[in-house]
């Protein structure tokens, strides 16, 4: 993702490239998805273990209830970058300005780049629960609950 955001940034004229960047794009959004839920599932366990309950119900209804929120926000930033970038009312893209374009640029591309980089950074450095941890956590939790 951040190198087709590289590409959209560097390349916007080449369609080619844009091409590419689009595949480079929203491939890797399954695996993305897929690895969050897994973390998530993951974190029941650890969660069970730590207080002693387990809440998978409470803990899986937190992703649909994000994403619903994602949805809003989207929609609504995508509202403000329109008007902020004056391509509303039907705006012809000959009357855009540099400015208006530096605006949708900024939002629709570094904006967006940024928090992709923060929010792997994030998930590198702070999701600790790889299959080794989750075995073992796995595990730790059958012996406490066999010894119970």
């Amino acid at each position: 993702m951040i190198a087709a955001y590289i590409l959209f940034i560097l390349f916007p004229q080449n369609l080619a490239l844009v091409y590419v960047a689009l595949v480079l794009f929203y491939t890797p959004n399954t695996f993305i998805q897929m690895t969050a839920i897994l973390a998530l599932t993951d974190s029941i366990e650890y969660g069970q273990l730590k207080t002693g309950q387990r809440n998978e119900a409470v803990t899986l209804s937190v992703r649909p209830m994000l994403d619903k929120i994602a949805g809003a926000l989207s929609n609504s930033i995508v509202g403000v970058v329109a008007v902020a970038a004056a391509m509303t009312n039907g705006a012809d893209p000959n009357s855009l300005t540099a400015q208006n374009i530096q605006t949708f640029n900024t939002a629709a591309f570094y904006v967006p780049l940024a928090i992709i980089v923060c929010s792997f950074l994030a998930f590198f450095f702070k999701v600790s629960i790889s299959e080794k941890e989750h075995a073992k956590i796995v595990k730790e939790l059958e012996e406490k609950l066999a010894s119970a």
